[in-house]
């Protein structure tokens, strides 16, 4: 399971004159380095103040070895703070959250359940509750991710941003269930339903109960509003549509535009017709990271009979359009909404 996670930041505190022979003076010497990114002399002045017994300076560095992906060592020091925590609820709940994105980055999913649920309980955390809700949801554990959702909702109705994106993830729940009507609800009564991602929520919906029409009308809506990663929904609805004219339309529009997802799409289009400028618009497209251009470049080194090339740019397609479709389906929630 893979997410788009943002690390908590380091935690900054003040200190009293006291607690300066506890290792403070090499925390808050560790924290200049580490915003400076230089996180070698970082490390060594975190280890210095925790010989001192600095017990935030264990959270601090187990979060750079979180930031450099060494997840053994960031595990170790996470765990060690947490065992030092008794009187810090700050400490305590900034720690059981990062263990548990730990765990959930390195896919040990039942260990990322266990300290979310501490932190949700312990710590009274409406985020970790959150949280609980998007693991259970990547476990397909839906019935109780819904209770997550609806537990964290029911925390939360003043704050209507995040509010919003906990519905979305919500309707997310419903919609995986097949309980469209609560997941149509869920979107609609939610503060913002222009956002970019309710109008997705809305087109996804709609185009999972088979109803094209309404599903392509939110998708081009997206579109219009800016949202270009929705253009290759676009075609496809309007191809199972049978509206090849509105097909040409939108793809030469959003080229116009310069939206990179155009460029093999609009290739492919112009390859299935009259052929002319397919090659040179492609070519393009790979230049800018468009995953459709290898696609396109896919078919036409298979019309030159240049299969090697053909099969390059297929392996190449199939990894790139991966991470593109799995960009798309990610549930809404980041960590910097909490």
């Amino acid at each position: 399971m893979k997410h788009k996670f943002l690390i908590l930041m380091l935690l900054i505190f003040s200190f009293s004159i006291s607690y300066g022979a506890n290792g403070n003076e090499e925390f808050l010497k560790a924290n200049e380095y580490y915003e400076k990114n230089d996180y070698s002399n970082a490390e060594k002045m975190f280890l210095e103040s925790i010989k001192k017994g600095n017990v935030r300076a264990n959270y601090n560095l187990a979060t750079l070895y979180l930031n450099k992906k060494e997840y053994d060592k960031a595990e170790r020091y996470f765990l060690d703070a947490l065992k030092k925590t008794s009187g810090d609820p700050e400490l305590k709940k900034s720690t059981l959250f990062n263990l548990s994105r730990l765990y959930q980055i390195t896919n040990q999913n039942d260990k990322a359940e266990k300290y979310l649920k501490m932190s949700s309980k312990s710590t009274n955390d409406v985020s970790a509750e959150i949280e609980l809700g998007t693991t259970y949801f990547y476990q397909k554990k839906y019935d109780l991710a819904e209770k997550a959702y609806v537990s964290a909702l029911n925390k939360i109705k003043d704050k209507k941003e995040l509010s919003d994106n906990v519905k979305l993830n919500l309707a997310a729940v419903y919609r995986e269930q097949k309980k469209y009507k609560e997941a149509e609800n869920t979107l609609l009564s939610m503060n913002d339903k222009n956002s970019k991602n309710s109008i997705r929520a809305f087109g996804i919906l709609y185009w999972k109960q088979n109803n094209k029409r309404k599903a392509v009308e939110y998708f081009k809506k997206a579109l219009d509003n800016g949202d270009k990663e929705m253009l290759s929904n676009v075609v496809k609805l309007y191809g199972e549509l049978d509206e090849d004219d509105k097909i040409e339309e939108v793809l030469r529009n959003q080229y116009n535009k310069q939206n990179k997802y155009a460029y093999g799409l609009y290739g492919l289009f112009i390859l299935e017709n009259n052929g002319k400028g397919a090659e040179k618009m492609c070519k393009t497209g790979i230049q800018k990271e468009d995953p459709f251009s290898f696609m396109c470049m896919e078919e036409i080194y298979k019309l030159q009979g240049k299969n090697n090339e053909a099969q390059k740019m297929s392996l190449e397609y199939q990894k790139r359009i991966a991470k593109f479709l799995e960009e798309q389906s990610k549930i809404v929630i980041t960590r910097d909404q909490f």
